[in-house]
């Protein structure tokens, strides 16, 4: 498993539903552009009150075919035209073992 995380504090200046409202869109185009799932949440602890946005894929070779295919996507660049805020960290990152 792979996975890639996006960060972002939302724009104090507009309503928070408006940042997750943009959020949601970009993890529809994530899926749409073939991760095996997305899923938007809000931080807490040291990051409280920003929003997290994951993507999930079979391995690296796959995140790089579906972030190709975000890139392609027309829909991408207006979607983050919108004012979001900033975005704070995108982390990339593969599973080493999980206990069940």
């Amino acid at each position: 498993m792979h996975a890639i995380q996006f960060i972002v504090q939302p724009n104090p200046d507009q309503a928070r539903s408006e940042t997750l409202n943009v959020i949601k869109k970009v993890a529809k185009i994530w899926k749409d552009s073939g991760a095996n799932r997305t899923t938007v949440a809000t931080m807490t602890g040291g990051l409280y009150g920003a929003m997290s946005m994951v993507a999930y894929f079979d391995d690296v070779v796959h995140a790089g075919t579906c972030r190709k295919n975000v890139n392609e996507n027309p829909d991408i660049s207006k979607i983050l035209d919108e004012p979001m805020g900033e975005v704070l960290f995108e982390n990339s990152y593969s599973e080493v073992i999980t206990y069940d």
